[in-house]
């Protein structure tokens, strides 16, 4: 596959397309629920080019936890809002 950056680059020029984003999953516990975390990578042009978004799998009420999207992927783990997600 060609480098993610053109991939974003080249889907963001198709006409009514935005906020193209490469979406990278994991999989994590917080105590006993599972929580689905996704990491967003709008490639270099974007100054907001990594956003992280973690939400609860199975718990009731569903939980999730967002933060500020930044140009580095450190920050953006950083400003994620992990206390969310034990918030009962």
């Amino acid at each position: 596959m060609q480098d993610q950056s053109k991939v974003i680059e080249q889907l963001s020029a198709i006409e009514g397309l935005s906020e193209v984003s490469h979406v990278t999953h994991f999989s994590a516990y917080v105590g006993t629920d599972e929580v689905d975390i996704k990491v967003f990578d709008r490639g270099f042009a974007d100054p907001y080019r990594y956003t992280v978004f973690a939400s609860t799998v199975d718990a009731e009420p569903r939980r999730t936890a967002t933060g500020n999207g930044a140009d580095d992927l450190d920050t953006a783990i950083a400003t994620t809002h992990w206390g969310q997600l034990t918030k009962k």
